[in-house]
């Protein structure tokens, strides 16, 4: 077992000599960062668990994005299926009308390219005003949270 003050001769300083010490003393220290990392404000405003709530809401933002995506996939490509069915139920049919049976089904295929390529233009602005909900929603949160601590603070002075 590792512990402070062993190695070279009681000087205090850690000398691990084994493979398991090392692991041990390496173990400790990367608990202790983690200790000081909860509790250590990043960057001066964001603690560890404000970043994890952060890339939280940033990948439900995704997600909702990505739901949305195939859900405008889904819809056109049945959109597309429907068109392409009854061009052919009137290609078959009717063997006057074929070249506009034709057009119909050509035309829904342009139709359908043209959906899709507006596709992710539409995704990105979807994900852009997801993104602005979750930045809403922590201003707010963040003015409710100083309006408590300045009444806690208003609360010990008058106690003082």
């Amino acid at each position: 077992m590792l512990l402070l003050g062993q190695g070279d001769r009681g000087s205090g300083r850690l000398n691990p000599t084994s493979g398991n010490e090392v692991k041990e003393y390496l173990g400790l220290f990367t608990l202790y960062r983690r200790a000081i990392m909860a509790k250590r404000k990043v960057s001066g405003k964001f603690t560890v668990k404000n970043l994890f709530t952060r890339a939280l809401e940033t990948q439900l933002a995704v997600f909702n994005t990505g739901v949305e995506f195939w859900n405008k996939v889904i819809k056109d490509s049945s959109k597309l299926g429907d068109a392409l069915g009854e061009g052919l139920n009137d290609y078959k049919e009717d063997s006057d009308n074929a070249k506009k049976a034709l057009r119909k089904i050509v035309n829904s295929g342009k139709h359908f390219l043209s959906n899709m390529s507006q596709i992710p233009t539409h995704v990105k602005n979807s994900f852009t005003m997801e993104m602005e909900k979750v930045r809403k929603t922590n201003k707010s949160s963040a003015t409710s949270k100083n309006r408590t601590r300045r009444k806690r603070q208003t609360r010990r002075t008058a106690k003082a």
